[in-house]
Formats: structure tokens, sequence, C-alpha cells
């Protein structure tokens, strides 16, 4: 979903095209309506999930099936 985004981050490279725009507005819509984070209870086992793509990989810690924070990175070219 900010895959467009990440696509400004080189020198040179910042031009907000209309996918560009969708996902800024996406992306803050979706941090802006719904709490999607839980607090850490330190006495709860973690599971940590992972998943990978050929461009890109995915990370999420969670504490009772709910998201406590996350990563993702794309991969270099």
């Amino acid at each position: 979903m900010a895959t467009p985004l990440t696509t400004l981050l080189p020198k040179d490279q910042f031009v907000c095209h209309q996918d560009v725009q969708l996902s800024f507005n996406k992306l803050k819509q979706l941090m802006t309506e719904a709490l999607v984070l839980a607090m850490i209870d330190f006495s709860i086992p973690f599971i940590l999930e992972s998943d990978a793509s050929g461009f890109a990989t995915g990370v999420v810690l969670l504490q009772n099936s709910y998201p406590i924070t996350f990563y993702s990175k794309n991969f270099c070219k």
C-alpha cells in the first residue's frame, strides 16, 4: 500500500502522481480512523510472523492475535 510513497525517497524523484496521492490518503485514513496497535503485556507470550516476496519483506509482532508493532521493507534492486 505504501510502495508508491517509497518511490519518492530517492534524490530528485519527488513527483507526486495520482497513485502517490491515493496511497498517502489511504494510509492517512487508516492511521487516523481506527486504533490498530495494542499495548504490550509482558506476562503473555509474543508471536512473530514474517512474510517475504521477491521485492519486500514484512514482520508483525502479535500478542493474543492483536498486532503490537510491525515492520516492512522493500529489498534493494
